[in-house]
């Protein structure tokens, strides 16, 4: 069985036992019942999937979408007013600030309740700190 008998080897299985079922006419009925048997030697999908990521990737490169953009959700919602972000609230960019905008303001119970003690000043100031001159390792006298 070294002769290939399929049409279009780049297509999987599975869509060509049903394409060559309505299409009885363009293939003789014993090349049919080898195709539809279990026993494929010849089939792989590694190239029909490579084949088409190529084909995705001219479609983008021409400005068209291909299947396979149809299975993001957003692609459907293009277009439409709100896009399921609702009409009042709005999806804006940084509604609440950029960062830790708002710290002292809007976000003040959110830092205390996870930042505990973010602002405010604890202990003594020290100008131009050098920390060569605090550089003191332990040694653990157990292991000498």
């Amino acid at each position: 069985m070294d002769v290939q008998l399929r049409p279009f080897p780049c297509i999987p299985m599975s869509l060509t036992i049903g394409f060559l079922e309505k299409n009885r006419v363009l293939i003789h009925l014993d090349s049919i019942k080898l195709l539809s048997s279990s026993y494929m030697p010849h089939f792989s999908t590694a190239g029909y999937c490579v084949q088409r990521q190529q084909k995705g990737e001219m479609n983008r490169k021409l400005g068209r979408f291909s299947i396979p953009d149809l299975n993001f959700k957003h692609r459907k919602k293009r277009g439409h007013i709100s896009t399921d972000h609702g009409r009042i609230g709005k999806h804006r960019k940084h509604p609440g600030g950029r960062g830790n905008a708002g710290g002292m303001h809007h976000h003040r119970i959110l830092f205390d309740k996870y930042l505990p003690g973010y602002f405010g000043k604890v202990g003594m100031r020290y100008f131009h700190k050098l920390i060569n001159k605090f550089f003191c390792p332990t040694v653990n006298i157990d292991r000498l």
